[in-house]
């Protein structure tokens, strides 16, 4: 069995009329090969019949369920007509729904293209394995690709996770990503890899247009609500400031930024510059905002620590230039601090 792509020159060879069964059989699954292989073609003055599509595997079956629910992997539509975009004769793709967003321009999903073409996978991509999805198949999850669309691009339920594949998924939305899942790094711009990726990035650019253009309408933030109900954000801790030397762990924390950022972009929100902050005097931890867009409602902020405690802060509606205390007393320094999640009331 093969388990990584072949060369270009092992596709030549093939349609010089190798006829080699596993590379035959490779053919059928990978999507970046097909398209390798489609562009080798004319040079070899012949043609090779490969069924379209082959993202959505014949076993695939549609059934009639109307409700879209997160953990649910749906066929995307092929043409689609709102009230501010449109399109029509887009390829169908597989999308796995992460999260619904309920706001005043409509029923909205998050979610992530689904491919399964496993031996493709890129640093920023996630397998799941058979037994994680009701399809028991190999899928391969594009978390650069994750997007927002409208119920009415989803057009037929294929599947779902298991309970495993929820758990999975889960962790995954919470940065937490097993690196064995992932693909290998790319070998440069060339790498086959990237050939097929190209064109399904134009196709959710397409697909994620009319989102996009109902966050760019909106009159004002008041309008919509623009975010999902749940955030996860992660702390980067960067290089010392201040004065050199041996410092206590308090007073390490004191002289180090501690950047929190989102594990994925949010939806009609703008957030950059956040900071936790710590004054060892009062032994609090602070959240300082430079840049908050979109979020207009009251969050929560839980920060949870390495040793698995979770501390749930007072009630604020982030504001660009301010800073809100989330913790006092708690007894733990932010380079303890794993995750964030923001919750929306």
């Amino acid at each position: 069995m093969i388990t990584s792509c072949p060369l270009p020159i092992d596709w030549l060879e093939f349609l010089e009329g190798d006829g080699d069964p596993q590379l035959k059989k490779h053919l059928e699954l990978c999507v970046s090969c097909q398209e390798l292989v489609r562009r080798l073609e004319p040079t070899m003055g012949r043609s090779l019949t490969i069924r379209p599509d082959l993202h959505v595997q014949p076993s695939f079956v549609p059934d009639d369920r109307a409700v879209i629910k997160p953990g649910d992997i749906w066929l995307s539509a092929g043409s689609f007509e709102g009230h501010n975009y449109r399109y029509g004769g887009v390829d169908q793709l597989l999308f796995l729904v992460l999260r619904s967003i309920d706001d005043r321009a409509g029923r909205w999903f998050d979610v992530v293209p689904v491919f399964t073409d496993t031996d493709n996978a890129i640093p920023t991509d996630f397998n799941l394995v058979e037994t994680e999805t009701t399809l028991s198949w190999p899928l391969r999850l594009d978390l650069a690709l994750q997007t927002t669309l409208q119920g009415r691009q989803l057009d037929a339920h294929l599947g779902s996770l298991t309970d495993s594949g929820q758990v999975t998924v889960r962790g995954v939305v919470q940065g937490e990503v097993d690196p064995s899942r992932a693909g290998a790094l790319l070998e440069g711009e060339d790498d086959s890899r990237l050939l097929a990726r190209r064109h399904y990035a134009e196709i959710v650019r397409t697909l994620g247009a009319p989102r996009t253009r109902v966050v760019e309408e909106a009159e004002d933030a008041e309008t919509l609500v623009l975010a999902p109900r749940v955030v996860w954000f992660q702390v980067v801790s960067s290089r010392t400031v201040g004065r050199p030397g041996a410092l206590a762990a308090a007073d390490k924390a004191a002289h180090r930024r501690y950047e929190v950022v989102p594990t994925a972009p949010v939806p009609g929100a703008q957030l950059a510059g956040w900071e936790l902050r710590y004054d060892p005097l009062t032994d609090s931890i602070s959240l300082a905002l430079q840049t908050a867009v979109g979020l207009t409602r009251p969050v929560r902020a839980v920060l949870y620590a390495a040793d698995h405690r979770a501390k749930t802060s007072p009630a604020f509606i982030p504001e660009g230039g301010r800073n809100f205390q989330l913790a006092s007393g708690w007894n733990v320094l932010p380079q303890e601090i794993t995750r964030i999640e923001l919750r929306l009331e």
